[in-house]
């Protein structure tokens, strides 16, 4: 039996379709004209609509690659030879990744917003728990859309009261004439989401696969945008919540290496599942990272994203995340990632969250509120092989980030929520100047056909 439920989404008009363990199927046809039709009645109904949330997050202008490329490209770890617009920083309206992102981030949120608005018969626990589970995915994208294309790090826009993203929460009839919330109004709805999850969710109810998001990774979720937005105490504490949970640990080094091959290790807090039948393939982030071979060693395919060569004089030698199966020369001689999203099949699960990002984020916290910041930043190198640091600074903080989390997309947001300048853009082009912080291009243009269907929408400085 299959209900089809035409609804009314922001952005792009697209199908797909999900099917559950039983003979039931959840089709969605996403347009932007009509009304619902048909019904979603049980919690069975409303746990697909859910699984539709993820799944629009593992597509490949989301997590699956855009969302973690932009964040290493447009930094000093790598650049790109294929997306050399977002890696030099000459997007325009044009450009597809930003119209990608776009797009992909809002479907996210229209699968979010139907979960979060519909009402069903069963469990009322678990109805609660999975609604939830989507005030936190939709707080999630909505602080994810805000990184890419919120104007509070572009000089001269107004800090938290510059232009952020239109915030839609509903159904509506008029989606393009949504205007732009301010930075500021943004993070107030964030967080509300994010609370309204924690009251909703149960802790006896969170899936052990890591493959859901849970209570603690609402709380990690907290900590990270708390210290985005330098809300220090705030970070501390909601960091501090899913340490005292004692569910996680940092992956030690004998198990570093494989842990990246592995599902649901001992340090994911919440992870997006993948296999070899339902990936994004040549658009995934591992075909953009490194050579793919066969079982001669022949080269099927050879990866967009190159590291730079001063990346690894940031490491002590023996640390286990340069290894060679971490990070290595390709055939040709460039510097390549390896050991992150290994798999030949693109089937590894993407980390979203991990505890070593939640250790860090406690001992970056810790030195802003007056806390011993320094044990909690030595428990990261303890478990890589690598020196400890003689003292707890801003600047080793954030060394150790950029170390641990690597090739994860997060590198750019530290730069910008630092105020620091992007001093290299493309090794294939050393012409090119740094960008100074506060240029208008910390900030994605909104895209061209967004500005063409809503009147109401404003377009970024300077594009």
């Amino acid at each position: 039996m299959k209900n089809k439920i035409k609804i009314i989404l922001a952005i792009i008009v697209v199908s797909i379709t999900i099917s559950s363990c039983t003979s039931k199927d959840l089709e969605q046809t996403l347009t932007q004209e009509a009304a619902v039709e048909g019904t979603i009645e049980t919690f069975e109904d409303l746990d697909l609509v859910v699984s539709a949330t993820y799944s629009w997050m593992t597509q490949s202008n989301y997590y699956s690659r855009n969302a973690i490329m932009a964040g290493e490209i447009r930094s000093d770890n790598a650049y790109s030879t294929s997306f050399t617009r977002l890696s030099e920083f000459n997007l325009t309206e044009r450009s597809t990744t930003p119209a990608g992102v776009w797009s992909g981030i809002y479907s996210t949120i229209g699968a979010a917003n139907l979960a979060i608005s519909t009402t069903v018969s069963g469990d009322v626990k678990k109805i609660k728990h999975t609604k939830g589970a989507a005030y936190a995915l939709r707080a999630l994208a909505y602080f994810d859309l805000l990184r890419f294309y919120g104007q509070h790090f572009v000089a001269g826009e107004g800090d938290m009261n510059s232009l952020g993203v239109p915030y839609i929460t509903d159904f509506q009839s008029k989606v393009y004439a949504n205007s732009r919330n301010t930075v500021a109004e943004c993070k107030v709805l964030i967080e509300e989401d994010l609370a309204m999850a924690i009251t909703l969710m149960s802790i006896d109810l969170d899936n052990p696969s890591k493959q859901y998001m849970t209570t603690n990774g609402v709380k990690a979720l907290q900590a990270r945008i708390a210290l985005y937005f330098k809300e220090f105490e705030k970070a501390r504490d909601y960091a501090k919540q899913v340490i005292d949970s004692n569910l996680f640990s940092v992956i030690p080094a004998t198990k570093y290496i494989a842990s990246w091959k592995t599902e649901s290790t001992e340090n994911s807090i919440f992870e997006l599942a993948y296999d070899s039948e339902d990936n994004s393939g040549t658009s995934s982030i591992a075909y953009a990272y490194r050579d793919f071979t066969d079982a001669d060693g022949d080269i099927l395919s050879n990866g967009h994203i190159f590291v730079y060569e001063a990346v690894l004089d940031l490491f002590t030698p023996g640390d286990i995340r340069i290894d060679t199966l971490m990070i290595n020369k390709d055939h040709e001689g460039d510097l390549r990632n390896f050991g992150k999203y290994p798999s030949n099949d693109y089937s590894d699960n993407i980390n979203v969250i991990r505890y070593e990002e939640v250790i860090l984020i406690y001992a970056e916290a810790l030195l802003e509120t007056g806390g011993d910041a320094l044990q909690w930043l030595n428990m990261i190198p303890a478990e890589r092989n690598s020196a400890p640091y003689a003292v707890a600074n801003k600047e080793n903080i954030l060394l150790e980030r950029r170390k641990e989390l690597l090739f994860e997309g997060f590198r750019f947001d530290d730069l910008a929520r630092t105020g620091q300048n992007i001093s290299v853009l493309n090794n294939d082009n050393p012409s090119l100047e740094p960008i100074l912080f506060g240029d208008f291009r910390y900030a994605f243009p909104i895209p061209e056909n967004e500005l063409g269907l809503n009147t109401s929408m404003v377009q970024n400085k300077d594009y």
